[in-house]
């Protein structure tokens, strides 16, 4: 059976359980994550998914503050390396009934896939320096870096439960499946107060 290791933003290797599994120990090693983090990988097996399902079984662990590796099987989670990748147009991915794409049914729950992604990084975002800090602050005025003040800024537990949500989202897109439909014919998914949906292409899209 073919694996694949995968973090939050890209696909990374395909191949046997091990040769992922090493893979990410190695990625981890060059990333000094933490002891523990690299312990849970060393004990994962391929007979003994953590996360086992009807759809396929894969093993997640998290690394920083915003980073998720995957390991999983070929038949847990869509990817742009799947043959159904393109091909003829089938499905839209919509916004409130708003277009955003359309493509395949693999294409488009990607594309609904990374757009969650993005929105989820965009939250992330609200801690990074504004332009006139990093100005104010690379004039040589200030002399200790740690003192900056981006770095005591934390997201509130909205912001953090919404960035949380549209992670978890962007893994659901990446599951659906053809023949199961989330809510009626549609496949679905709310956040931040919009709801996201693949559907078919027909006359009323």
């Amino acid at each position: 059976m073919t694996f694949e290791l995968s973090s939050t933003f890209e696909d990374l290797h395909r191949g046997t359980f091990e040769e992922c599994r090493e893979a990410l120990l190695e990625l981890l090693r060059l990333r000094q994550a933490p002891a523990r983090v690299i312990g849970t990988v060393r004990r994962w097996r391929a007979d003994a998914p953590p996360e086992p399902s009807p759809h396929g079984a894969f093993w997640l662990v998290t690394a920083g503050i915003s980073a998720a590796y995957e390991i999983h099987d070929e038949r847990a989670r869509l990817s742009p390396m799947d043959a159904g990748w393109t091909g003829p147009t089938t499905h839209v991915v919509t916004a409130d009934d708003v277009e955003l794409y359309r493509g395949t049914f693999i294409g488009a729950a990607l594309e609904l896939s990374f757009r969650f992604t993005g929105l989820s990084l965009g939250v992330q975002a609200l801690l990074d320096p504004t332009d006139s800090e990093l100005a104010e602050w690379g004039d040589g005025r200030h002399k200790d870096p740690m003192t900056a003040p981006w770095l005591a800024r934390r997201l509130t537990d909205a912001e953090t439960a919404l960035a949380r949500r549209y992670r978890n989202c962007a893994r659901f897109a990446e599951r659906f499946e053809l023949d199961a439909p989330t809510h009626g014919d549609r496949w679905e998914l709310e956040a931040g107060g919009t709801v996201y949906a693949v559907a078919e292409v027909s006359d009323e899209v």
